[in-house]
């Protein structure tokens, strides 16, 4: 969706959307997640850890 649609509905939506249009993320740094993060989970942990069932 262009981001002048999301602006008739909502400018600061609008704004949030082109700032990450501008700054696109490149593939995240998991090493430097888990020293900050050390129980990050992938989702397959989880999922077994929490006992989720669909």
């Amino acid at each position: 969706m262009p981001v002048e649609q999301i602006r008739a509905f909502d400018e600061q939506l609008a704004q949030m959307f082109a700032f990450f249009n501008e700054r696109p993320a490149g593939p995240p740094d998991i090493s430097a997640l888990r020293e900050h993060h050390p129980g990050l989970m992938n989702l397959g942990t989880w999922l077994r850890r929490t006992g989720w069932k669909p």
